[in-house]
C-alpha cells in the first residue's frame, strides 16, 4: 500500500473528492484529521504510524545488520564481543527523562567508550528536514 501511494496509483478521497468531483470527503479515514492523499497515507497519518510505519522503520533498522543471507536474517536484539555491543530497538537508561529512548541500533564501543547512536526515519520526501530536526532534538 505504501509503494502505491508512493507511485500515485491510490485512488485516494481528496483524489476521488476533488479531482474527481466525487460527493466524498476528502478527510482521511483512518485518523479523521487530515486530507487523505498519498504522502500523508505514505507517510504523515498518526493512525498508520501505530503499525505501518513502525515495521516499515524496523525493516529497515534491521538492514544495518549485515548477513550474507539478507532475506532470511533476522538479527539478535543484542549482540556482543570484547571490542563492542550492538542493541537493536532496545531502551537506553539516562539521568534525564526522554520521551522517546529506543534508537533503532545503539552501538556500545568498548574501547573508545563511545555510544553512536543510529536512528531510522523514512519521511516523505516533504519531510525530510523537518524529520532530521525531529531525530536530533529527541536524542
Amino acid at each position: 500500500m505504501i509503494t502505491a501511494a508512493q507511485d500515485q496509483a491510490l485512488r485516494t478521497r481528496f483524489v476521488q473528492g476533488t479531482i474527481d468531483g466525487n460527493s466524498i470527503s476528502p478527510i482521511c479515514r483512518k485518523c479523521n484529521t487530515k486530507n487523505e492523499t498519498k504522502n500523508h497515507i505514505a507517510s504523515e497519518c498518526p493512525a498508520l504510524a501505530e503499525n505501518q510505519y513502525k515495521k516499515r522503520h524496523d525493516s529497515e533498522a534491521k538492514a544495518l545488520h549485515w548477513s550474507n543471507k539478507w532475506y532470511d536474517h533476522q538479527p539478535k536484539r543484542v549482540i556482543e564481543n570484547e571490542q563492542a555491543k550492538i542493541l537493536r530497538d532496545y531502551g537506553i537508561r539516562t539521568d534525564s527523562v526522554i520521551r522517546v529512548n529506543r534508537p533503532g541500533v545503539t552501538l556500545i564501543d568498548k574501547i573508545k567508550t563511545k555510544v553512536p547512536l543510529i536512528d531510522v526515519a523514512i519521511p516523505g520526501d516533504t519531510r525530510v528536514e523537518e524529520k532530521e530536526w525531529e531525530k536530533m532534538d529527541k536524542y
